[in-house]
């Protein structure tokens, strides 16, 4: 497995969303780290269906319940006034219209590395009905069967190259 440098975190932040409002720096091999702190915005999709039922939702492409849909257009009273240099949103539904009714949608770059996890077998299902059958199975320790690998067999490779692409 290739090991992967150590990452500024402050600047690849700054790679995902720069607020406009904050002085732009990157870093300099002479100077260091970046002199100002970035802010960057995370926001979940709304809620779907298979929230209220407590399903495993990973690349099922749900849309958004009227409570879902609602809660988008008050983040939208939140983010307003803040400008950004780049906002990414994940191609499943459930995102775009979260982005789209916070008012972002228009701007928003598709970024297909922002799909949620796969959970393989245990789409749809139950962490309690899971656990009947592994009472002991853990998620980021176990994965699961025909998704996400467990712990040791996963490279990050690709959450890598997401965040440390240069998008500003």
């Amino acid at each position: 497995m290739a090991e992967h440098a150590p990452l500024n975190r402050r600047y690849v932040a700054s790679s995902v969303l720069k607020n406009k409002n904050q002085e732009s720096v990157a870093p300099n091999e002479d100077e260091g780290m970046n002199q100002v702190l970035q802010i960057v915005y995370l926001a979940r999709h709304g809620e779907t269906a298979w929230t209220l039922s407590g399903q495993y939702t990973g690349l099922t492409d749900l849309p958004l319940t009227e409570r879902g849909e609602r809660n988008a257009r008050r983040l939208a009273e939140r983010l307003r006034g803040l400008t950004f240099a780049t906002v990414f949103t994940s191609p499943l539904q459930r995102v775009r219209r979260t982005c789209e009714l916070a008012g972002f949608g228009a701007i928003a770059e598709i970024d297909g590395d922002l799909v949620e996890w796969n959970y393989g077998d245990y789409e749809r299902r139950r962490s309690a009905d899971v656990h009947r059958e592994r009472p002991d199975w853990q998620l980021f320790r176990d994965g699961c069967p025909g998704g996400i690998a467990q712990r040791g067999q996963r490279t990050g490779g690709q959450r890598n190259q997401t965040y440390t692409r240069d998008r500003g």
